[in-house]
């Protein structure tokens, strides 16, 4: 289009489908609708991209955007929804479609602020989320589900989940080949990252978890109780900084509970003036299975931490192949 068209329904409904469309909205304007999106770009090196133009202003800022396609690439703009604090709160930053159909995904630079879920990324294969800010989500800075290959990266995410103790900055729910890397947690309602039921070969490296009620959560099974399947976790948390851990009633850095082929190293666990807190806790919890297996926890650190640098199971019987080591 040679001019600015008046809504982004208007705009979005010129796209083609499996072509390298732009979608561009003017840095500095707000739009009183969300976008959503039923396109896929050519391939990806020729993506749907859908992005802000203007040399001044600030991010434009929409309601919230909702995917569904191949090769899309979402990049400078400001999802704002109506505050953590709203009662009528249902909107979500970033949704995709929930029939597997969104894949090979770029969201970057994005700041994603007041909405009930962050992004809620669902069946989705091959995403990555770089330099992104989300703030002030009611539920979940992010929540996902059995999605496959996801690179989170140098993103920071505060203040999520603050209206109960089950929602978190993010709840990671099963899928496989995750890495989150140089990411910022702090402030989360419960946990700052939740990895939870059948994930399975991830990594969590060189974040910083700060200020969380609890920090991380690796609980990986199939939540079928008293039987002995298994997903087939693989994961590694290493060269990551814990700080500022707790508030009155938990305060745990790492809690492992359930999982198998685990590495634990060169983290730096430090300042917490919570007697009872726990910088690494192991808990197999109530499953009848062994539920922690094949693990190393080696050469990590716990510094001017008021509670307990360790805690190991009980239940000695749920337990094989734990090695500990400074």
């Amino acid at each position: 289009e040679s001019a600015p068209l008046k809504t982004i329904k208007y705009a979005r409904d010129k796209l083609r489908k499996g072509y390298p469309d732009w979608l561009l909205l003017k840095k500095g304007d707000t739009f009183n609708e969300g976008c959503y999106i039923r396109r896929s770009g050519k391939s990806s090196t020729e993506p749907l991209v859908i992005t802000s133009y203007g040399s001044t202003g600030a991010r434009p800022i929409l309601n919230a955007m909702n995917l569904g396609g191949k090769y899309i690439r979402v990049i400078g703009l400001h999802m704002k929804g109506p505050g953590a604090t709203a009662t009528t709160n249902k909107s979500k930053g970033v949704e995709f479609e929930y029939n597997g159909t969104s894949e090979d995904i770029l969201l970057e630079n994005l700041l994603i602020e007041g909405e009930q879920v962050g992004i809620d990324a669902r069946w989705v294969k091959n995403i990555k989320i770089r330099r992104c800010v989300i703030i002030d989500s009611q539920k979940f800075g992010m929540f996902t589900w059995q999605v496959d290959g996801m690179l989170v990266e140098d993103c920071v995410w505060d203040n999520n989940g603050r209206t109960g103790t089950y929602e978190h900055d993010i709840y990671h729910s099963g899928g496989k080949n995750t890495t989150y890397k140089g990411n910022i947690f702090s402030r989360g309602g419960n946990f700052g990252l939740k990895l939870r039921a059948n994930t399975e070969n991830f990594k969590v490296e060189g974040n910083l978890f700060a200020q969380n009620r609890n920090d991380l959560n690796i609980h990986l099974d199939n939540d079928n109780v008293g039987t002995t399947s298994w997903s087939n976790s693989s994961f590694e948390v290493v060269n990551n900084v814990f700080t500022e851990t707790g508030r009155t009633d938990q305060q745990m850095a790492i809690i492992v509970a359930h999982a198998k082929k685990g590495l634990i190293k060169d983290n730096l666990i430090a300042q917490s003036n919570h007697t009872s807190g726990v910088g690494i806790y192991l808990a197999p919890g109530w499953q009848k299975e062994t539920c922690l297996t094949d693990l190393k926890i080696v050469q990590n650190t716990v510094a001017n931490f008021e509670g307990r640098a360790f805690v190991y199971p009980a239940q000695a019987t749920s337990v094989s192949n734990v090695l500990i080591e400074r």
